[in-house]
């Protein structure tokens, strides 16, 4: 009797494993499933917004001229040089990053070196620095040397980075890269406009008078808000940037393009 029951025990167990994994096979698919059609619902959010926006403003133009370098195995080995003493006189900088959509890979880093004219303390015109990651040169050459220097010289503990969002998080994923590994990017000053931004904004465009916050002389978002001029309610919600121009400057920032294969290369000289 005790024999039988162990060998149906013992028959029994490659079942339960079979059935399991078919369980947790189903959960997955089950949750697939959810996070496609949740992934689904927020793009399709997010085009019927983009689209309001575009019909509604004007296409987002700077206010200052720039020019725009592209680092990567074509660049011009004096454009480096000079690039690198730009970078030297620089204390502000704005960065933003990429992930190419194919690879999921990190791919680019852009970079604005902020300058100032000394009496005014306005910006002039601005350069612009995009590290391609993904088409570098070979470690032994004497060019590999010198983006290494340019990166070392902007990504200095002693400058200032602008971000929208957490810099340190974006930077660190270059990590991947041999020549991103020397950088100290726990050492880096991030400023986060993006929360500067949000309390500069609540400050400055308080409540209406007709709002219920009004009573509690509250300048934080809340759910019972009331403001048109106030689009978040949640005090959790976070400002994104085409939200914030679209406020600000009454422009439309067109964010279609953030999710590309950006790893195939901007610079047209990768392709001749």
């Amino acid at each position: 009797m005790v024999m039988l029951i162990n060998e149906e025990i013992v028959m029994a167990v490659p079942l339960l494993n079979v059935l399991n994994v078919q369980e947790r096979k189903k959960k997955i698919k089950q949750k697939t499933s959810q996070q496609r059609y949740s992934n689904w619902q927020r793009n399709q959010n997010k085009r019927r917004v983009d689209q309001q926006l575009n019909d509604t403003l004007p296409i987002f133009t700077s206010h200052k001229p720039y020019q725009v370098f592209f680092i990567n195995y074509m660049s011009s080995f004096f454009t480096i040089l000079r690039l690198i003493e730009c970078a030297r006189q620089t204390t502000y900088f704005t960065i933003d990053t990429e992930n190419d959509d194919r690879s999921h890979k990190p791919a680019l880093i852009q970079i604005e070196l902020v300058q100032f004219e000394e009496q005014t303390a306005t910006a002039t015109t601005t350069t612009v620095v995009i590290f391609e990651m993904c088409h570098l040169l070979s470690r032994k050459t004497l060019k590999y040397q010198r983006i290494q220097q340019l990166l070392s010289t902007i990504f200095n503990p002693s400058k200032t980075f602008l971000t929208w969002g957490d810099g340190e998080n974006e930077l660190s994923k270059f990590k991947i890269y041999q020549l991103f590994q020397s950088i100290p990017v726990a050492s880096l000053q991030f400023k986060n406009v993006q929360n500067l931004f949000k309390n500069w904004y609540n400050n400055t465009y308080k409540h209406n008078f007709n709002c219920c916050m009004t009573a509690f002389n509250d300048i934080d978002d809340d759910p019972y808000c009331t403001c048109a001029h106030r689009p978040y309610k949640d005090p959790s919600n976070t400002w994104s940037l085409q939200k914030a121009v679209a406020m600000i400057f009454q422009q439309f920032l067109d964010k279609s393009l953030t999710r590309n294969n950006w790893g195939q290369g901007l610079d047209n000289r990768l392709y001749h």
